[in-house]
């Protein structure tokens, strides 16, 4: 019974450990989004931006009923929206 205990102490350490990791990441990430929102807050809006109007064409593909009523032209809705959106655009 006690080399059980050990396999589930030893799981639970690597467990935590790999939580600590991935907290840290998250932190490292949220720092440098951070970061980059106060050097050139356009770049943040312009990810948001982006994000939002692929999921929602995404959605084209997704639902059944609206990928039916569109066809196979919904990939150039999403084309559209990477070339119009691109962030360099206009420059």
């Amino acid at each position: 019974m006690g080399s059980l205990n050990n396999g589930a102490e030893a799981i639970e350490k690597q467990t935590k450990i790999l939580a600590g990791r991935v907290r840290r990441m998250l932190g490292l990430t949220w720092d440098r989004i951070c970061s980059v929102g106060r050097e050139d807050p356009r770049r943040v809006v312009h990810a948001v931006k982006v994000g939002l109007s692929l999921t929602l064409v995404s959605l084209l593909y997704l639902v059944e009923p609206l990928f039916k009523e569109v066809g196979q032209n919904a990939i150039w809705a999403v084309m559209t929206v990477v070339v119009v959106l691109e962030f360099t655009a206009g420059n």
